[in-house]
């Protein structure tokens, strides 16, 4: 899976998320770490650009909650390769926060307070903090603290930062 990541198969692409969309118990055991740390370059190496089924699998509620996280990063990854606007994405994760994308309690907020942040969320700020005051989000995965520090810094330095970091990361 991982080599045809690395070579940017996109006929792989679907068959990847059918392989962490099985039944939870079986995901968990079947690639273990790799929900979280690996899945997210997956997910965008072999989508040829085309980020439909990845937005699909941040909206199945059947999938685990950290397999939609990782698509939820695949889509920030997106963004800072260049092949989505930041805007958009910022747009579609905004409107996430219902309370009804996953059974309560979920990591499923948590996890989107994260990517969203990671794309300096300053105008979907009240989007979350209504998530927050709602009772959402948790604040030991993500502290309301922590998307004012990075609303703070200005714009063009984090998202400059968070691109060095994605760049290590793939």
């Amino acid at each position: 899976v991982v080599l045809l990541s690395h070579f940017g198969e996109p006929r792989s692409h679907l068959a990847i998320i059918r392989a962490f969309t099985l039944d939870r118990k079986i995901v968990n055991s079947l690639w273990g770490d790799m929900r979280t740390e690996t899945l997210p370059v997956l997910l965008y190496q072999t989508c040829d650009g085309k980020l439909d089924a990845i937005k699909a699998l941040v909206l199945n509620k059947s999938a685990d909650d950290f397999v939609r996280s990782s698509a939820m990063d695949a889509l920030t990854l997106a963004v800072f390769k260049g092949a989505a606007k930041r805007e958009e994405i910022l747009d579609f994760f905004g409107g996430l926060f219902t309370g009804t994308e996953a059974d309560k309690p979920s990591d499923f907020w948590s996890c989107l307070a994260s990517s969203a942040t990671d794309l300096w969320p300053q105008e979907i700020l009240p989007t979350l903090k209504k998530a927050y005051e709602d009772g959402l989000v948790c604040t030991g995965f993500i502290a309301w603290d922590n998307i004012e520090e990075t609303v703070a810094e200005p714009k063009e330095v984090w998202l400059a930062k968070e691109k060095e970091r994605v760049e290590r990361r793939i």
